[in-house]
């Protein structure tokens, strides 16, 4: 995930069902491949929030700038399917642009 290969992880984690970590990697793998087969929130919305949060850490640590970057312009996609997950994100990004400017 963190080398940024979503259309090489994206069947894997297709068939990975159920945990929030899981079902985040997905959304994630989905929302760069503007391929998605879920259309709503899951069960552990708030759960796969965290994981995704965990997984948009990560591609910030290994300084995986274009998939962060994407994550980033796609956050009204994202809050279709992670709602807390992209609230988050987006009171992030607002601290940093308040930050830098």
């Amino acid at each position: 995930m963190v080398t940024q290969q979503f259309a090489d992880a994206l069947p894997l984690w297709r068939q990975l069902n159920g945990h929030p970590r899981a079902v985040a990697a997905r959304v994630l793998c989905e929302l760069m491949q503007d391929d998605f087969s879920i259309d709503r929130p899951p069960a552990n919305e708030r759960e796969a929030s965290q994981e995704f949060l965990n997984w948009y850490r990560n591609l910030v640590r290994h300084q995986a700038v274009d998939g962060a970057q994407a994550i980033a312009e796609r956050l009204e996609t994202l809050r279709t399917l992670l709602p807390s997950a992209a609230d988050a994100l987006e009171q992030l990004l607002a601290a940093v642009a308040a930050e830098a400017a």
